[in-house]
């Protein structure tokens, strides 16, 4: 899974849950990106105390961001075409992860049809993750004990 948001069900809301949990460094919407320039770890760059103003037409980095397809992204495509692209989600994507969070903190959640499937889809989502997470765990542990085996022999 990487740090590819997986595409399906939900579109954006799964993409919102994905970078949420895998990416939180690109957790900002597009526009934000336009505006200002951003470090690697997803903070703003700062010249004397403010965030520092991407000039216009200056190239946003697309090309790096999980929110544009991984095929496009690897295609070389110039950044407009990632940009064109990108599953940016929206302020009501975002206000639904963070009520998912305050209802799972509390274990309740309301008797709602909506809620239930866009509870379903950041469940599903969370469950790729941790499943990823524990693949990359057990590759890692044999190649472990590949190498160990080797080095005693």
């Amino acid at each position: 899974m990487g740090t590819e948001a997986p595409r399906g069900r939900a579109g954006k809301l799964t993409v919102g849950a994905s970078l949420a949990l895998l990416a939180p460094e690109w957790d900002r919407s597009c526009a934000a990106c336009e505006r200002h320039v951003y470090r690697d770890d997803g903070t703003p760059q700062l010249r004397g105390g403010l965030p520092v103003v991407r000039p216009a037409g200056t190239p946003t980095p697309c090309h790096k961001c999980p929110k544009v397809p991984a095929d496009l992204r690897a295609s070389g495509a110039d950044w407009n075409a990632c940009r064109a692209a990108a599953v940016d989600p929206t302020p009501r994507t975002r206000r639904a992860l963070a009520f998912y969070r305050r209802c799972r903190a509390v274990g309740r959640f309301p008797d709602d049809p909506i809620v239930a499937e866009c509870a379903a889809t950041i469940a599903d989502v969370e469950r790729a993750v941790e499943s990823a997470g524990r693949e990359r765990l057990t590759r890692a542990l044999e190649t472990l004990n590949v190498l160990l085996t080797k080095r005693r022999n």
